[in-house]
């Protein structure tokens, strides 16, 4: 699902490049985008494939991809958060900057978060209508996490109106990415050797629970 929509997204660029090279004026629609699923999904593999794409494109100027933790945001005296949240966002001029774990920046109908979330928020709110050409923003995190963070002020769901979600990987797909991280090495996997890999991501898997981390699967129990 996640190819589909990226696929599409690149062929709906490739026409709006089209069209401006022809002298037709170009459709507007936000470029901005959420990521929601768990961890170890791709997200930021994703993220970094469409920085490429916008710039393949002419959308961006560079294929430039910015990681920055919504926890690296805040400051923790009152008035700097703003001005040192600006100063991460500014980084990621010209290129994709993508704020990971956003859910850290919701704030619920009751006031709860981070007291400086807001601050975040306007922060990058005003960063995002100045520099509107110059930028496309990414926020990724869990599913129900994201809809708090766009629920956290009414400016927000209006800049970010395209999600991509995705799915936790099943046991075959990771045996699959193993195998293809082995190959890159390179490092030969006698095929008796694959049942007993795909044995212990599930042993992984189910010792886990909620907090499986998909393809960070750590190579110790």
């Amino acid at each position: 699902d996640v190819k589909k929509q990226v696929k599409q997204l690149r062929w709906d660029l490739q026409g709006e490049k089209i069209r401006r090279e022809i002298g037709q004026k170009p459709a507007t629609w936000p470029l901005h985008l959420t990521f929601t699923g768990n961890p170890g999904t791709g997200k930021t593999t994703v993220a970094s494939l469409y920085a490429r794409i916008l710039s393949s494109v002419g959308i961006l100027t560079t294929e430039k991809m910015t990681r920055v933790r919504a926890s690296d945001l805040i400051k923790g005296f009152v008035g700097q958060t703003a001005e040192h949240a600006t100063n991460e966002f500014m980084k990621a001029l010209d290129g994709v900057l993508f704020i990971d774990e956003a859910h850290h920046l919701a704030v619920d109908k009751e006031g709860q978060g981070h007291s400086f979330n807001p601050d975040v928020i306007q922060a990058l709110m005003q960063f995002m209508d100045t520099y509107s050409d110059r930028v496309v923003v990414i926020a990724a995190g869990y599913r129900e996490g994201i809809t708090d963070f766009l629920q956290s002020d009414p400016g927000l769901p209006g800049r970010f109106t395209d999600n991509i979600d995705f799915s936790d990987y099943s046991v075959e797909e990771l045996v699959e990415i193993f195998n293809r991280l082995a190959t890159a090495r390179p490092i030969e996997v006698p095929i008796e050797l694959i049942p007993l890999i795909a044995q212990y991501i599930q042993t992984v898997k189910d010792r886990s629970g909620a907090s499986f981390q998909n393809a960070r699967v750590p190579n110790t129990l």
